[in-house]
């Protein structure tokens, strides 16, 4: 479990206020769900933020119902958020850079990877409790990271890192085809890496 006394130990799977690409999380959500792990879709989730422990926000580009308990600094947690790359995800890099004040990572308007097919890239990882067990990460296109602690890089650029500020540590990424439905089968090449997320205490 993770290091806050969190209502119930679930993960939120939020699938809204994000870009119109996307194509849902029910992967990792079924995946989360082999290991007896409670995960909420956006259409499923409680009601009450404090009931996950584990946020997952995939090509964000607005804020949802919730952000005032995120930006005020009373939730307590995990949270992995991605942008994607530029120009075509422009607005999602915006939106996510939004936040940096809060996360202190940002997302640079760039393309490091041009194929942008799915499971395109399959890049090592750097050592870290999130890491452990992980040899890759496997994803798409990407856009780098300036900022944090890295966990990955495609070539020698970051493309996810992870900072705790405050009760929250932040997992961004600049890509999100290591998440969502868009490319099937992440969640089982990534699984290790997701269970993580959830299962590793946070600093």
């Amino acid at each position: 479990m993770l290091g806050f006394d969190c209502c119930c130990g679930q993960v939120l799977l939020w699938d809204t206020n994000c870009n119109a690409l996307i194509t849902g999380l029910s992967q990792i959500k079924a995946m989360y769900a082999a290991n007896n792990i409670v995960a909420h879709l956006s259409t499923e989730w409680s009601g009450n933020l404090p009931d996950y422990s584990l946020i997952l926000w995939s090509m964000a580009e607005s804020d949802p119902s919730w952000w005032s308990l995120i930006n005020g600094g009373s939730w307590g947690g995990r949270f992995h958020i991605t942008a994607e790359f530029a120009p075509t995800f422009n607005a999602t890099i915006d939106y996510v850079n939004s936040k940096t004040a809060l996360h202190g990572i940002t997302v640079n308007h760039d393309l490091l990877s041009p194929n942008t097919g799915c499971n395109a890239n399959v890049d090592s990882v750097e050592a870290h409790q999130l890491t452990d067990g992980v040899t890759t990460i496997t994803h798409a296109a990407t856009a780098s990271l300036s900022g944090g602690t890295t966990l990955s890089k495609t070539g020698a650029d970051p493309w996810i890192a992870q900072n705790k500020v405050g009760l929250i540590d932040w997992v961004v990424a600049g890509d999100s085809n290591h998440l969502t439905d868009n490319c099937p089968g992440v969640a089982t090449l990534n699984a290790t890496f997701f269970l993580n997320l959830f299962n590793k205490p946070i600093p």
